[in-house]
């Protein structure tokens, strides 16, 4: 059976899965948009902070989470809440942030046909990819590989050691969000 652990007003865009394990951590657009904690063992959720318009989250290395708005920013949120950084402004839409295992470097994907690979400071860009497959509605990394996967009009791979990006298979428009 289905249990219902939370109503969250409009949508809840995104989650990823909190440090612990023992929470998950939701971008939730309603009320101006926050992310919320939820208690896996008790069904609690619970307000971390407000963040205008949250899309995309992930955690960083830090344990903290990096927040793409459709404000066009990009944010890290302390774990508990007590802080909201910018990182970056501007960006020409939805921000998603995948942090490359092998480097620890960043990949950015912001709805401009390309990829933006960052320092693990976000202090400087690395390298700028583009590709054809665009937008991109979605970023994992393969368990055994480098490889990046890329959600769009078409499955693309994106390889971080050659900073190429490859079509792998042409999708029906619709079937994966456009």
């Amino acid at each position: 059976p289905m249990t219902t652990i939370g109503t969250f007003g409009r949508i809840m865009w995104s989650m990823t899965m909190d440090a612990d394990n023992q929470h998950l951590i939701a971008a939730i657009s309603a009320s101006g948009g926050y992310l919320a904690k939820i208690d896996l063992a008790t069904a609690t959720v619970t307000t971390i902070t407000q963040v205008a318009s949250p899309f995309f989250v992930v955690l960083n290395q830090d344990g903290d989470y990096l927040v793409g708005t459709l404000g066009k920013n990009l944010v890290k949120v302390k774990r508990d809440g007590s802080a909201v950084t910018t990182i970056l402004t501007g960006q020409p839409q939805v921000t998603i942030p995948l942090r490359e295992r092998g480097s620890g470097d960043w990949i950015l994907y912001n709805n401009s046909g390309q990829l933006l690979r960052y320092t693990h400071d976000w202090s400087s860009v690395l390298a700028t990819i583009s590709h054809g497959s665009s937008p991109v509605y979605e970023m994992i990394q393969d368990a055994q590989r480098p490889d990046v996967y890329l959600a769009a009009r078409d499955l693309a791979r994106y390889d971080p050691r050659t900073n190429a990006v490859s079509i792998l298979a042409s999708i029906h428009p619709g079937i994966l969000g456009d």
